[in-house]
């Protein structure tokens, strides 16, 4: 009797939508300035890494005037923006600029990369 019971409950929670960390259908916000550890449900607190809001949900809004770097697999995906200002960017590279390098050694340079996403 109890599998049964079981059984019957996980079938009424698929019915009524409840779902379990599955984002399907879902929208989420994205801005450069944001961070990975908001829920990025809202414009108010975007995630910060558009990968991973495309892996969460359907529909990604991009922050207006923000620039993002990196690759994108879109698979049936849709991207769009949100604020006002000019439409985002998405590059596969970063503008390196000559004051931007330190030098750490004899010969030895070094850039910081990770930082620096908006548009300057």
């Amino acid at each position: 009797m109890s599998g049964r019971l079981i059984f019957f409950s996980t079938f009424i929670l698929l019915l009524s939508g409840v779902s379990f960390g599955c984002a399907y259908g879902s929208t989420l916000y994205v801005s450069a300035r944001g961070s990975d550890s908001n829920s990025g449900q809202s414009a108010r607190y975007p995630l910060k890494t558009v990968s991973l809001a495309l892996s969460r949900a359907d529909t990604v809004f991009l922050k207006a005037g923000d620039i993002f770097y990196g690759g994108l697999y879109l698979d049936g995906k849709v991207l769009s923006r949100y604020g006002d200002g000019t439409n985002p960017t998405v590059c596969g590279y970063r503008r390196v600029v000559n004051k931007a390098w330190k030098q750490v050694g004899a010969n030895i340079w070094r850039i910081d990369l990770a930082g620096g996403s908006r548009r300057q």
